[in-house]
């Protein structure tokens, strides 16, 4: 809605609208002038053609649109497998370096020790099921990010509808990313700064992102 109503500011009248829909082709004009003895004369009438993307010509509107809506799905799971895959990354650093902090508290705490081993624990299978390269076999099942960067490799500059096995691959990715996901916030969200609060309050050193607590007492 948004994009239309750009192109409405723009001046695009309702009916190219209409044609830019999903189902349709899009037909443009343009004019064409002609310079002569210095003088820049517009050429009467005007040439309609439609616009499609190089080595599509063979191909329906159908398999257009079906090609076009499957790369915009897997460009956006791509975005989120590496967006989580980032955040992943930065969060086991994080547990690295609470881990330490649980082990120079003062006094005895093996409960926060235990509890951010468990933290190094949970992120490890996160990280593997994102990325993968930690199985014992000689043929490892491709993780998420491999499964979604195989698939957008080939349909990025890709002339065909997408076949079957690259829509049941990307359903194979998408549902296996959806709890790896909602595990990861909730380390990120939750589990994490709870136990940050608890080094906080046994004295531990301070570690980078985690903010202290302090009164002058």
């Amino acid at each position: 809605q948004s994009a239309r109503s750009q192109l409405e500011l723009l001046g695009v009248s309702a009916s190219a609208l209409a044609n830019m829909a999903p189902g349709h082709d899009v037909s443009a004009t343009t004019t064409v002038p002609a310079p002569i003895d210095g003088v820049v004369t517009e050429l009467p009438g005007s040439q309609t053609f439609n616009v499609i993307a190089e080595g599509t010509e063979g191909m329906t509107a159908a398999d257009r649109n079906a090609l076009a809506e499957f790369q915009r799905k897997v460009s956006n799971l791509q975005r989120a497998v590496t967006g989580a895959s980032d955040s992943a990354t930065n969060a086991n650093t994080r547990i690295g370096l609470l881990r330490r902090a649980a082990q120079e508290a003062p006094g005895s705490t093996p409960a926060l020790v235990n509890e951010a081993k468990a933290l190094d624990v949970k992120m490890d299978e996160i990280l593997h099921a994102l990325r993968g390269g930690r199985d014992n076999t000689d043929i490892p099942p491709p993780s998420i990010s491999q499964r979604v960067n195989t698939i957008s490799q080939r349909i990025r500059m890709s002339a065909l509808r997408p076949a079957q096995s690259q829509i049941e691959n990307y359903n194979i990715a998408a549902e296996e990313f959806k709890p790896v996901l909602a595990r990861l916030k909730t380390l990120v969200d939750v589990e994490l700064p709870k136990l940050e609060k608890a080094l906080d309050a046994a004295g531990a050193p301070w570690t980078p992102g985690r903010l202290p607590d302090w009164t002058d007492k």
